[in-house]
């Protein structure tokens, strides 16, 4: 079995059959530089695709727009400089990647609106001391690393619970804007030894793996942290890429979310948009959810029959929660209605508005 690192990047066409090898191609990153190997999942901004370097340092991009098999598609940089150490997941938040460190507390982000290989487009900050972290989640203010090893005592575990949460409203090397919180141990449960997750819009949900504590086993123990509660009903998006685990792939294009008192529910298009003006509706019923593009019906699904969350929370506008990140295009009308409209009232809207 082959034990060296592999710079080999393997991607596949989701609209093709799965088991036809023409639905797949392979790139070698190895081309570009011997170190371009060993990656540890990624994170999307919408035109690049960031590989996360688990052992080499060396971040890895790829544009969308160009051709996979073309070297002159590909970016490589070397972060060691900077203090780049080990890596596992990635996590956009509409401006920065942000790299989750792994077996170390050295934390680096990237500005996508500067120049890749320029150092001043890069942050460093170390938060912590002595712990590794396993992925992370943003939930449109804060980035959360998922706790996973640390530098252990004699006798401890070498898996701590302690989330880290950077607050993106503020400055990455401000020590105010981050904090910390134990749980590992959750409803009388041990809660440590988790691998990324995902999240719904409301809740992150960990994945559990093997810690000390099963006999060597893996466990199954999953934890889910509520991000939203009470402040938040509802959250219609342009697009929403690059922050759902760290691991995991994006969700490209225009998606609409609600908070209900049962839950998050949502719905996506999973597919961008193409340059221009677009009229973008979320429609909630209770029993369906619905996004409109362009007077159109995109995407529907039943709900789970659950009224909105009632919350005093202001609506934002082209920003989520306060973030840092904020929507790049132009956001000509907003409108807001006190009951669910009909497919008639989205198209006639849409052609009320249309540029001509």
């Amino acid at each position: 079995m082959d034990d060296e690192n592999s710079g080999h990047v393997l991607r596949y066409d989701t609209r093709a059959p799965l088991k036809n090898p023409a639905s797949y191609a392979i790139f070698n990153a190895q081309q570009l530089h011997p170190e371009a190997a060993c990656f540890d999942g990624a994170a999307f901004d919408g035109r690049y695709i960031y590989f996360a370097p688990l052992s080499s340092g060396h971040v890895l991009r790829y544009a969308v727009a160009g051709d996979f098999a073309d070297p002159q598609s590909w970016d490589l940089y070397d972060a060691r400089p900077l203090g780049m150490q080990m890596n596992v997941g990635a996590v956009f938040d509409g401006r920065h990647i942000y790299f989750c460190s792994y077996c170390n507390s050295t934390m680096l982000r990237y500005d996508t609106a500067a120049p890749f290989a320029d150092p001043d487009a890069w942050d460093t900050y170390v938060p912590v001391e002595n712990s590794g972290f396993d992925g992370g989640f943003f939930d449109g203010r804060y980035i959360y690393y998922v706790p996973f090893t640390r530098a252990a005592a004699p006798g401890e575990s070498v898996f701590h619970g302690s989330w880290l949460r950077y607050d993106t409203a503020a400055p990455f090397d401000d020590p105010a804007a981050w904090d910390t919180h134990d749980a590992s141990y959750i409803d009388g449960l041990h809660t440590t030894a988790y691998n990324a997750g995902a999240f719904d819009g409301r809740y992150f949900y960990t994945a559990p793996w093997r810690g000390d504590r099963d006999g060597g086993h893996a466990h199954g123990r999953v934890q889910r942290y509520d991000t939203l509660g009470t402040d938040g009903a509802f959250s219609l998006r342009y697009g929403d890429v690059g922050h759902n685990g760290g691991l995991c792939a994006a969700v490209p294009g225009p998606s609409f979310i609600v908070n209900t008192t049962g839950g998050a529910v949502s719905i996506a298009t999973h597919q961008t948009l193409a340059p221009g003006v677009h009229h973008l509706a979320g429609v909630y019923d209770g029993a369906c959810i619905q996004l409109y593009i362009d007077g159109a019906l995109a995407a529907s699904r039943s709900a789970c029959d659950r009224p909105l969350q009632q919350t005093d929370i202001p609506v934002t506008i082209g920003h989520i929660a306060g973030g840092s990140a904020r929507f790049q295009g132009t956001i000509a009308e907003v409108y807001l209605s006190p009951v669910a409209q009909s497919a008639d009232w989205a198209a006639a809207t849409y052609r009320a508005g249309a540029p001509t």
